[in-house]
């Protein structure tokens, strides 16, 4: 005679089997999420439950069930079990603002596309512009254009709730300005090393965007900006995994020692001066290289105007040596 099991465990088991046949749980896919909503509800009904339950946008939505199939019948009911709630790819056409000739601004449309099972941030939009670019995403800030003017679009901005789709992407002031001046590493680091101001501006500003196609002249910028190495080879810029962040390579002045450096851009440059990070060894003497800055700083001063700072003191320091032996 097979056990028979107790009268309390059998009607456990009788209610949980007939909860299951009257709730359906709904699950976000990759959020966590979780709804429970009545058995026999429709897809269309079910869209609207997590449109208001979880402010994710109801034409957006993807409907799986458990074994992965798509479920697009808006009549069809939903019966006990779980169902996968995910979100299709948004597009988005992110309008990038570039530096042309003559300082003019010139617009170019680049279509991108928010992964699904993401929200449609404005952050989101520019991550794919960076993907699509191969540029960090951290060198652009996002603008919306509402009445004829260009206002910020903060990060977590929900381009769906907004109805926005467009926006508008540009360099941060600090990141041209960081991106020029490295290619322009030949004339500036020549003036740096012999304590002369940079020109005006105008004079070696030249164009982000300098003929070709602006995606490809971008491709172009990212690739000659990875690693820059002065004429002379006694200066090289490396790329790290922050884009405002270098590790930098100097030769010191009429020896064969190298130092090196961390040079990080601030996001108030060149308002505000670079940071470099380091030390290296006079004489036995540990020299830090924070302590090495520019009397006065100005925004026409640049990167080179720092660096030139660290190559004085080593000649200044290595004269008053060569002094002090003299018989």
């Amino acid at each position: 005679q097979k056990p028979s099991l107790p009268l309390s465990l059998c009607g456990a088991m009788v209610k949980k089997e007939k909860h299951l046949l009257e709730r359906v749980t709904l699950l976000g896919s990759q959020t966590g999420d979780r709804l429970e909503v009545p058995a026999g509800i429709t897809l269309a009904e079910a869209r609207e439950r997590v449109e208001s339950s979880w402010s994710w946008p109801a034409r957006r939505l993807l409907f799986f069930a458990s074994d992965g199939a798509w479920i697009w019948d808006e009549a069809q009911p939903l019966f006990g079990g779980s169902w996968i709630v995910g979100r299709a790819p948004w597009p988005v056409t992110v309008v990038l603002r570039l530096l042309s000739a003559n300082a003019k601004t010139v617009s170019h449309p680049v279509p991108v596309c928010i992964p699904a099972g993401v929200l449609a941030t404005a952050k989101g939009a520019r991550v794919a512009l960076g993907r699509s670019l191969g540029m960090a995403p951290e060198l652009f800030e996002q603008l919306r254009f509402e009445a004829g003017e260009t206002t910020p679009l903060e990060d977590d901005e929900n381009l769906e709730v907004a109805k926005l789709k467009a926006m508008i992407c540009r360099f941060r002031p600090a990141a041209q300005r960081m991106m020029l001046e490295l290619l322009r590493m030949r004339v500036l680091w020549t003036m740096g090393k012999k304590r002369q101001r940079p020109p005006p501006q105008e004079a070696w500003l030249a164009p982000i965007s300098e003929g070709g196609a602006p995606c490809e002249c971008l491709r172009t910028l990212q690739a000659a900006v990875r690693r820059v190495e002065s004429e002379a080879g006694d200066l090289i810029f490396n790329a790290t995994e922050d884009a405002y962040r270098w590790r930098v390579e100097l030769k010191k002045p009429a020896q064969a020692e190298w130092i090196e450096m961390l040079c990080t851009f601030p996001a108030g440059y060149p308002a505000e001066p670079v940071r470099l990070e380091g030390s290296f060894q006079m004489d036995g003497r540990e020299v830090e290289i924070s302590s090495l800055r520019p009397e006065s700083w100005s925004p026409q001063n640049t990167v080179y105007c720092a660096l030139g700072e660290v190559v004085d003191f080593i000649m200044l320091y290595t004269v008053r040596s060569e002094d002090a032996y003299i018989p």
